[in-house]
């Protein structure tokens, strides 16, 4: 199956599930169709994942980039690029939200959405699909609307649901600025996703398909 919008990430093992990834697939309205999630693990070669992304054939890819895949990403990112020189690569995730300049996974890339990708990357999509790519590299992004995302529950597949661990965002942000976490340089506030709105997808989802497996996303106790 092609894609022209694929949505990749490098997880730590395959047991886990980027909650990430299906935010963004969740909120991309009339791109949801055109769009796919890939998702590999950092123990894969560099270059059979690059194989893979593009037996898909995207005109646009997006990466999450996280404190584990950083130097593996890349890795493949360069293989993509020497093989697909028009490929529109776009980069997000916490990695690259902070202090992004001089990062040489940075400078392969297109385009960097700092900060919360949930609607970004889908005002992205539109813009691109309109022929109207942002002037600047850089895209900072403010705090959106919590009630204004969609949630990303119903885009677990059944072999997700059945082999691995979903994970549930209960907020965002941290109230806290211990000096060696990662948090404490984000700016947004501490704020919580509306519990019955949550509540009600993740009753709807074990109802469905009785999943039990599930881990809350709570940052200050991560």
């Amino acid at each position: 199956m092609r894609s022209e919008i694929l949505l990749v990430t490098l997880n730590s093992t395959y047991q886990h599930s980027s909650v990430g990834l299906r935010y963004l697939h969740a909120n991309l309205q009339e791109f949801a169709s055109r769009s796919e999630i890939l998702e590999l693990t950092i123990n894969q070669h560099p270059r059979d994942m690059a194989e893979k992304i593009l037996a898909k054939a995207p005109k646009l890819v997006g990466f999450g980039v996280y404190i584990w895949n950083t130097k593996i990403t890349e890795e493949v990112i360069r293989i993509l690029r020497a093989v697909n020189s028009d490929l529109l690569i776009v980069l997000g995730g916490p990695e690259v939200s902070h202090e992004a300049q001089g990062q040489s996974i940075v400078e392969l890339c297109d385009y960097v959405i700092q900060g919360e990708g949930d609607l970004a990357f889908y005002d992205f999509c539109k813009k691109w699909s309109e022929g109207q790519l942002p002037p600047d590299k850089i895209i900072k992004m403010s705090l959106p609307e919590l009630s204004n995302i969609r949630l990303p529950y119903r885009e677990y597949s059944d072999e997700d649901i059945q082999n691995r661990v979903i994970y549930v965002e209960a907020s965002r942000g941290c109230p806290f600025r211990c000096e060696y976490c990662l948090s404490s340089l984000d700016k947004k506030c501490f704020i919580i996703f509306s519990y019955r709105s949550v509540l009600a997808e993740i009753q709807l989802f074990c109802w469905i398909v009785g999943q039990k497996n599930l881990s809350l996303l709570i940052e200050p106790l991560t």
